[in-house]
């Protein structure tokens, strides 16, 4: 089975931020081991209503922040 093509970078936002992985997890309102299974596997997908309260959670303008280009 073939890899996604996108990655997540959530760590790299969540750092330009200042957040932990439990930081985040909280300001997200969601587990913290979520928030370490992202930064462990960027590639890994979560619902799409944990990128939701992720992009909330970083202030993005939209779900697609959270991916590299």
């Amino acid at each position: 089975m073939s890899r996604p093509a996108l990655k997540l970078q959530v760590q790299a936002l969540a750092a330009r931020r200042g957040y932990s992985a439990a930081e985040l997890a909280r300001r997200a309102g969601i587990p913290a081991q979520t928030v370490r299974k992202i930064f462990k596997d960027p590639e890994r997908m979560p619902q799409t209503v944990t990128l939701y309260k992720l992009a909330r959670a970083l202030e993005c303008r939209s779900i697609a922040d959270l991916f590299e280009e």
